[in-house]
């Protein structure tokens, strides 16, 4: 039973997302698809009927919904200015990006109350599961695809290797192991703060690491984010629903 829900969930919050994502941005610029991705978060509250009189009767987790949406579009907005956004057929990646949007949430919820199972344990043993099922039908597309036909990996640089390292040991591993497991123990409008926080993180890496230049309209996006993040666990001293 635990196999067969997390390959369910799997499919339909890893592979489709996924996939939606990389086909949106033939269409439309990496910015529109952060600004558009995040909107995951509203997703999920919206979806999240069991949660509904809870959350749509909390102006805190509504209003912090709503302005951490607009500090992720601060943060990209003067990337999405300059950027040909409006390309050809920009209307199909919008379209596709929403449909990822709406297939995370609802693997994300599917996810919180039907797989996984409520023991930890087992909170991650479904999310090896989802990964070895999303990963599963993505080798099957790229083989009927020609993509691994067609990659010679001689031609691979190391750098490349490492970056595959490490987003499997921190980006699958650990932090989609931890964002499965906290679905169990938390709220999934509380989890849903991700996609909030993920670009916020990316534009402080990039400045500290990176030394990209930041401009005062993201650093604006910043302060935006933290505050919806504050207001949406401002009242978390309510017992743990599920």
């Amino acid at each position: 039973t635990l196999i067969r829900k997390s390959a369910v969930s799997g499919i339909v919050l890893l592979f489709i997302d996924m996939a939606v994502v990389m086909l949106a941005q033939k269409y439309v610029s990496s910015s529109l698809v952060a600004i558009v991705a995040s909107s995951t978060a509203i997703w999920i509250m919206a979806l999240d009927a069991p949660m509904w009189s809870r959350n749509f009767r909390n102006p805190a987790v509504i209003a912090g919904m709503v302005i951490g949406f607009l500090g992720v579009t601060l943060l990209y907005f003067e990337q999405f200015n300059q950027s040909s956004n409006l390309n050809n057929h920009s209307e199909y990646g919008i379209l596709l990006l929403l449909f990822g949007c709406i297939s995370w949430a609802l693997g994300t919820l599917y996810a919180k109350y039907r797989s996984s199972g409520e023991e930890e344990v087992n909170a991650f043993a479904g999310s090896a599961w989802q990964m070895i099922f999303a990963s599963l039908m993505f080798w099957i597309c790229a083989g009927f695809s020609g993509n691994i036909a067609g990659t010679d990996l001689d031609t691979v640089p190391v750098s490349s290797w490492l970056s595959l390292i490490y987003l499997i040991v921190f980006g699958s591993i650990l932090a989609y192991s931890a964002y499965i497991w906290l679905l169990k123990v938390r709220p999934a409008t509380e989890v849903a703060t991700h996609a909030y926080v993920n670009p916020f993180v990316a534009v402080v890496i990039g400045m500290t690491f990176g030394k990209e230049i930041v401009t005062w309209v993201q650093i604006a996006g910043l302060i935006v984010i933290l505050f919806s993040v504050m207001l949406i666990n401002k009242k978390k001293k309510i017992r743990n629903d599920k």
